[in-house]
């Protein structure tokens, strides 16, 4: 039997997207943010204090905290504004159907990275972003692009074309 390629896994390509969560799990977006088409390829819960939770946040990961952590929010937000271009969360989801105060909303407003709010308690809306279908859609332009060179680089499409007669 000849082995004809074999494809890596890659953890960002069965990550939600911040599209599939406003759109499989009903969030909203409350800022102008326009990446939304970034997927997560980790959530960090946001249960304990900034310092614990701030340590876990790296490039493609997404807070999950309840509306009301103001703290975390303000963390996860300075976090974003100093990472480097594509290093930062990917997005920030609000859960408890929460707000936070006036100065977060603010701040909120003029981030960059999208920040969601959604009706379902935390622990459901984590279990919900766990059992997502992760599809790639038309629109995930990075997840495409991820695919086609893993194929270029891992699938021996010519023989592939040459054992099927094409």
């Amino acid at each position: 039997m000849d082995l004809l390629g074999a494809i890596p896994e890659v953890e960002v390509l069965s990550g939600p997207t911040v599209a599939q969560l406003m759109e499989d799990a009903g969030a909203r977006l409350l800022n102008e943010a326009e990446h939304v088409y970034q997927a997560a390829s980790r959530v960090i819960m946001g249960a304990a204090a900034p310092g614990i939770v701030a340590r876990q946040f790296r490039a493609s990961a997404m807070l999950l905290t309840s509306g009301d952590r103001a703290d975390l929010i303000a963390a996860a937000l300075r976090f974003n504004d100093t990472a480097p271009p594509g290093e930062g969360l990917v997005a920030i989801v609000l859960a408890d159907d929460l707000l936070p105060d006036a100065e977060t909303l603010g701040a909120i407003g003029r981030a960059t990275v999208p920040v969601l709010a959604a009706a379902a308690p935390c622990y459901q809306l984590a279990i919900e972003i766990h059992e997502l279908l992760v599809k790639i859609r038309p629109t995930d332009q990075e997840k495409i692009d991820i695919v086609r060179t893993l194929i270029r680089e891992n699938v021996d499409i010519q023989r592939i074309l040459d054992k099927m007669s094409l």
